[in-house]
């Protein structure tokens, strides 16, 4: 659309006319900046007709990449290509353009040959190649060329599962891994999958007990709390997955982060399900404590909090974990039972739940409370508590807990 602020056409023909004088006549310099952004700007400027239509420019884009990679294959031959893709940040548009050329044999085994390279891009160039061709010829041809190069033998197993790693996931990908009964390709395949958005729940099950079987907790957490299919899962699945993970042994590829956000909508999904059983639940809740919000506004680990109005002693403990005992030489020993930095996550832990901790004891559905179960439960918390030398904190705590009411949160 025109605005009173434009150029007139004309004299934007000219500007372009000049500017199109200055382009290079080598054909690197003239187009490699095609791969240089994902959206590179272009000397000549986006037709008018296009200017909206997405789809349209980035087909055109794909167009011009593909014709580029295609000229330097005839005038040079693939290696330049692959110099060419570490020159930019992200050579995965290059992989695809590759894809798009309809490299012969011997080309194709010249960027497969990448199998045997240490630098970050080149695999990064391999695993686009092979994900592009898979989306245009199919799984099965991928298959059958890593059916062939392993029967030839130019690569050990281990290097060769980087073909596998590049297809997209799926139950039929992890059946037909499983199926090569190959120790060195399931380790690797498995201890390296970094993808985890799986659609299904039975490719979630079959992945989560790969994960778990390889020492990837992270990996599991990040595959059950995908959206689309944590609400499908059973609920005696998820809490056996959670109680069984092991957090302090991991065997993450460098890059791999939990997605915080999305576990605790497994744990919010979790606490909207009936029939739970409140001892288990409140252990999960404790051992991944670190996912529940701090302030106490956001997820609150819920089922703790139950285990803990029941139970005098529960509470008890976290009032342990954060305070030392009023005797001195009683603090001593304590200090030296535990490793610091264990005793300093304990504490931290504790001031968490017992600041946020709001569930009265005898606390009915109504907003009343039965003063008999809630004086039961504090005789209890005190006695504990002198049998535990914290009398004078435990009673300041007890104090600032039935301060919350009526603000149950």
């Amino acid at each position: 659309s025109k605005t009173d602020w434009a150029l007139p056409e004309e004299q934007l023909l000219k500007m372009e006319e000049t500017a199109l004088q200055f382009e290079p006549n080598d054909l690197i310099l003239a187009k490699s900046y095609l791969f240089e952004d994902h959206h590179p700007q272009f000397m000549s400027g986006i037709p008018e007709e296009i200017m909206d239509d997405y789809d349209q420019r980035d087909k055109n884009l794909g167009e011009l990449r593909d014709a580029f990679v295609l000229e330097v294959i005839e005038k040079y031959n693939v290696k330049k290509v692959i110099e060419l893709a570490h020159k930019v940040e992200n050579p995965y548009n290059y992989g695809a353009a590759l894809v798009n050329s309809n490299l012969d044999e011997k080309q194709e085994l010249e960027i497969i040959d990448l199998l045997k390279s240490k630098d970050a891009k080149e695999k990064w160039l391999l695993s686009s190649y092979i994900g592009s061709k898979e989306r245009l010829v199919g799984r099965e041809n991928i298959i059958k060329v890593f059916e062939k190069i392993r029967k030839s033998g130019t690569y050990d197993d281990t290097t060769l599962t980087q073909m596998l790693l590049a297809l997209k996931i799926d139950l039929e990908l992890f059946e037909y891994v499983d199926s090569l009964k190959n120790d060195d390709i399931e380790e690797t395949f498995w201890k390296n999958q970094n993808w985890h958005m799986l659609n299904d729940e039975e490719s979630v099950v079959f992945a989560v007990e790969k994960y778990m079987k390889f020492n990837r907790p992270i990996a599991v957490l990040n595959t059950i709390s995908h959206l689309r299919v944590s609400r499908k899962l059973e609920s005696d699945f998820l809490i056996k997955i959670l109680e069984e993970l092991d957090l302090s042994i991991e065997n993450e590829p460098k890059h791999v982060r939990l997605d915080h956000h999305f576990v605790r909508d497994v744990f919010e999904d979790l606490q909207n399900r009936e029939g739970l059983d409140i001892d288990r639940m409140a252990q999960i809740e404790y051992k991944f404590l670190f996912l529940f919000d701090r302030l106490g506004h956001g997820i609150i680990p819920k089922y703790l909090y139950q285990a803990i109005a029941k139970a005098p002693s529960l509470y008890m403990d976290f009032v342990k974990n954060q305070f030392f005992p009023d005797d001195d030489d009683l603090r001593e020993k304590e200090i030296a039972k535990y490793d610091p930095q264990v005793r300093k996550q304990l504490g931290e832990n504790a001031y968490y739940i017992l600041s946020n901790f709001n569930l009265i004891p005898g606390l009915q559905a109504d907003g009343t409370i039965t003063a008999k179960e809630l004086n039961t439960w504090i005789d209890e918390v005190r006695k504990l508590a002198i049998e535990n030398h914290r009398p004078l904190v435990t009673d300041r705590k007890i104090g600032e807990l039935l301060a919350r009411y009526p603000n149950q949160g």
